[in-house]
């Protein structure tokens, strides 16, 4: 007979309590099969332990990996496992040649809905933490990325994602191999996302170490951005955020505190979307004088604070190194200028309906 209501929300009220009183993860090998087994919708939570891995986890569609908290839960890998490091720097957007060997957590191709939280993740003789290709939804929050070769959140097409209060500790600097005046180039950043699209990073830390080479660290880097935001960051890099070429339409940097500059630049000035805008860069507060790599058209950076050393105000505020014209526009008004260094504005190709109004710029003596 059909059973009384009653008795069918007691039920599911005993089925829902035993599996949110099911025993965190303790093992890798208990972790590998619980990602191995886990359907959409499954949440995997790991216990207060250290995690050696020797190989990629490869996470499912749908699953929730979460751990203790940040310094409790700590993945890493075995002191035999260690990336490939002629692979680096990877091709960039040439993606059938990544390698994808040497990240701790890999979302499987075209996966959605993935989220990751309250974990350490640490190397340091791998290319990242996170690799994920083709992605949507990823959720990314909660974490603690350190000391990686490469990137730390490394990803390519990816859409609707959230990357939010999460650390990045020395996580994209310019690796080394070992090897004596062996050295990569400017590579990987603490984010690095190749296509990224109606997405958005906000409440985050990139951090640098004395013991980095912090002068090619870069927080957050891309190639080809639409419709994201970032914001609410703390960025103390060699470069803070940087998206140098074209089809970049609508992306919104505010309310960052930028340690170093946002670099833009594309050659004549790249193209503008249907929208008007390429980059609105607005309520930053920069702390380096050169604070913007220009040339770059349908751009508006207002409502700014640029605050400089004297000590340090060697550079231009905006600095450009190209030869072809520009036909922009950029609008720069209503920015508060602290000691403008060598200058405000310094572009060595010609630059059209360029609009500077509304600025409030103090020069501070020399100490």
């Amino acid at each position: 007979p059909p059973m009384h209501p009653a008795i069918l929300s007691t039920t599911f009220l005993l089925s829902t309590a035993a599996l949110s009183l099911a025993a965190p993860v303790r093992t890798v090998p208990e972790l590998a099969a619980a990602i191995k087994t886990a359907q959409p919708g499954t949440t995997v939570e790991l216990a207060a332990a250290t995690f050696h891995l020797t190989q990629p986890l490869d996470l499912p569609p749908g699953l929730t990996l979460t751990g203790a908290g940040i310094g409790k839960t700590i993945i890493t890998h075995t002191d035999a496992w260690r990336a490939n490091h002629a692979t680096l720097p990877d091709p960039e957007t040439n993606h059938e040649k990544f390698d994808r060997s040497g990240y701790l957590l890999r979302c499987q191709n075209d996966a959605g809905n993935i989220a990751i939280s309250q974990l350490t993740l640490t190397g340091p003789a791998l290319h990242g933490a996170i690799f994920g290709m083709a992605n949507h939804d990823l959720h990314l929050h909660h974490l603690h990325i350190e000391n990686f070769l490469f990137s730390g959140i490394r990803t390519y097409a990816m859409k609707k994602a959230k990357i939010h209060d999460c650390t990045f500790l020395n996580a994209g600097q310019r690796w080394e191999d070992g090897k004596p005046g062996i050295k990569g180039g400017i590579t990987g950043g603490g984010i690095f996302s190749i296509w990224l699209e109606d997405s958005e990073i906000f409440n985050n830390r990139f951090l640098v170490s004395g013991k980095a080479p912090n002068e090619h660290y870069y927080g957050i880097k891309g190639r080809e951005a639409k419709r994201c935001r970032i914001h609410h960051n703390t960025i103390e890099a060699g470069f803070s955020i940087e998206f140098p070429f074209d089809n970049d339409e609508d992306v919104e940097i505010d309310h960052n505190i930028l340690h170093a500059a946002i670099s833009i630049p594309k050659f004549a000035g790249g193209p503008v979307p249907k929208s008007g805008r390429t980059f609105h860069i607005h309520h930053n507060w920069f702390r380096d004088t050169y604070s913007i790599e220009f040339v770059r058209n349908g751009v508006e950076i207002d409502h700014n604070l640029f605050d400089f050393d004297p000590k340090h105000d060697g550079g231009n505020l905006i600095s450009a190194f190209g030869d072809k014209a520009a036909p922009g526009p950029c609008l720069f008004h209503n920015n508060l200028v602290s000691n403008p260094g060598r200058g405000v504005i310094w572009m060595n190709e010609p630059y059209a309906n360029l609009t500077v109004r509304n600025n409030h710029i103090i020069a501070r003596p020399l100490s």
